[in-house]
């Protein structure tokens, strides 16, 4: 059996006990299954992070993870003949019995030890156990805390960990490493006094990695920001409430995370696959910005679209004044070498300060994006548009005026659109986006009439998924729609691209003839 290795069953047998199986350290490429039904579906655990598993026909699963072993998801004790049939088919689809089995009560990959079982442990525990890094213990110097229990909070997800003294458990493990699980102010203090103890030094921590992205993109919110556009693993930081001071700690934290990752440290960021190996010193600088709906100082939306975030933050004005975004614009501009600027501080047309940050933008920027719902019409825009550096995204996400209404929460499509037109003539890129919403514009009716608009203005089409699901599996109905979009997009000869893609959807585009275009992250 190698590292690597797929769930075969993807029934109740393997939902009841896959939290078990991931505390353990058995985290799977994929689910397999004979039952269609199950195919490109999701089996999502009950974990406290954003974990989710593809369902694959087994033909498939075996097609994209060829040297993966198979581990039968099945009850052999009060199914045994069920189990040995399963196995039986398996091999004679050309698997080796050496790779087929039942699921292993021992952990699988390289094996690490935990040192230390304090506070910041506990906090991160669960994170670092749910992204498939999972220790076969803890180690403490302290005594109190030797020969209890680590327990994965919160107390209703199943998994505990031994603690012992830092010998024993080297010696019970041999081949384990230690990742030091203290607050990173205490990393160095705890790490000599290991050496010091008699530890060798290459058994604490893993290989170096580094991250090409680390430092360079900047996602600024209200009251926190964030160095990273990976959901799963991007931490957030608080605000200082002024730019200058938010910048500096903004390359003071992604220093010292890039420093700990090239030392193979545990952090935030282990799991992501993102990750390459080896170490980087690169130069850190901030070449992407993008200014969130929750940026200190923006103005809060005219709409109430149905599947936004930030709707809570709308209905009350922010705690800092308009023009604190100017502020910011003006600080990056002149700091920075940004190459791209995505502009979603909430709603620029009703901004009382809209001429001011399009005139910014215009002379101080060369490349970018901004986001608007385009209810209100903005002269400004649609010259920053005519100049060709800019682009604007409007999420029209329907094509018939009673479906905009109930998307949008309030009566205006003819009125958008016009003003799409209007923008559109200026001759400038127009991203006209379909939040694709189940049982709300999945119908053909939408489809084509938003088709249609975007036809008549050569537009590039945009097509998402609703981010408040992101992480759950799509209906037939969603997959049906975007499939639809996408060939007329390649009929009409319009440009087009996925947004918020998981690939299973791409695999089974695939499988349709269809080579789909990903947006590429920028940073």
């Amino acid at each position: 059996m190698n590292n690597n290795f797929i769930f075969y069953g993807a029934g109740k047998y393997a939902r009841k006990n896959l939290e078990t199986w991931l505390v353990k350290g058995l985290v799977p490429v994929c689910f397999a299954d004979s039952d269609k039904e199950k195919h490109y579906k999701k089996i999502i655990p009950r974990t406290p992070e954003k974990v989710e598993f593809d369902v694959f026909s087994f033909e498939k699963a075996i097609e994209l993870f060829p040297d993966s072993d198979i581990y039968v998801t099945i009850n052999t004790v009060a199914d045994p003949e069920t189990y040995r049939s399963i196995c039986d088919y398996i091999i004679k689809q050309g698997i080796s019995p050496e790779r087929v089995g039942t699921v292993p009560d021992a952990p699988t990959g390289r094996q690490c030890i935990f040192y230390g079982a304090g506070i910041y442990a506990n906090m991160n525990l669960k994170h670092w156990v749910f992204n498939g890094i999972v220790p076969v213990c803890f180690a403490d110097s302290n005594e109190q805390k030797q020969n209890t229990k680590m327990k994965i909070p919160p107390v209703s997800i199943e998994g505990e960990f031994e603690i012992l003294p830092v010998k024993e458990a080297l010696k019970r493990y041999p081949d384990a490493f230690l990742y030091i699980t203290v607050n990173p102010e205490n990393y160095d203090d705890v790490y000599h006094s290991l050496i010091a103890d008699g530890v060798p030094v290459d058994r604490i921590g893993a290989s170096p990695q580094h991250c090409r992205f680390i430092g360079h993109g900047l996602l600024l919110k209200d009251p926190v920001f964030s160095y990273c556009c990976d959901l799963g693993f991007s931490e957030i930081l608080p605000v200082a409430g002024n730019i200058k001071d938010d910048v500096q700690k903004y390359y003071m934290h992604c220093e010292q995370l890039r420093k700990d990752l090239n030392a193979g440290k545990l952090t935030s960021c282990t799991g992501c696959s993102e990750l390459r190996p080896g170490s980087s010193n690169e130069k850190l600088c901030i070449n992407t910005v993008t200014l969130d709906s929750g940026v200190p100082g923006a103005t809060k939306c005219n709409f109430r679209c149905s599947y936004c975030f930030h709707g809570m933050n709308f209905k009350k004005d922010t705690h800092v004044r308009d023009e604190n975004v100017l502020e910011i614009l003006e600080y990056l501009a002149e700091t920075e070498t940004i190459d791209y600027l995505g502009y979603a501080a909430a709603e620029i047309s009703v901004s009382p300060y809209k001429t001011e940050v399009l005139k910014l933008l215009k002379e101080k920027y060369s490349k970018g994006t901004v986001l608007t719902n385009a209810f209100l019409y903005v002269e400004e825009l649609k010259e920053l548009l005519a100049e060709r550096k800019f682009s604007t995204t409007i999420s029209l996400d329907a094509g018939t005026s009673e479906t905009f209404k109930n998307v949008k929460g309030i009566d205006g499509f003819e009125k958008v659109v016009n003003n799409i037109e209007k923008y559109a003539s200026s001759g400038g890129i127009i991203e006209l986006k379909y939040i694709v919403l189940e049982g709300v514009n999945c119908d053909k009716c939408d489809l084509d009439g938003f088709i249609a608009i975007a036809e008549r203005i050569a537009a590039t089409v945009v097509i998402s998924w609703d981010m408040r699901s992101v992480f759950t599996a799509y209906s037939e109905a969603q997959y049906e729609a975007v499939l639809y979009l996408i060939k007329q997009c390649l009929r009409l000869n319009l440009k087009y691209f996925l947004f918020f893609n998981t690939p299973e959807y791409v695999e089974r585009l695939k499988e349709d003839g269809i080579n789909p275009i990903i947006q590429e992250r920028r940073g």
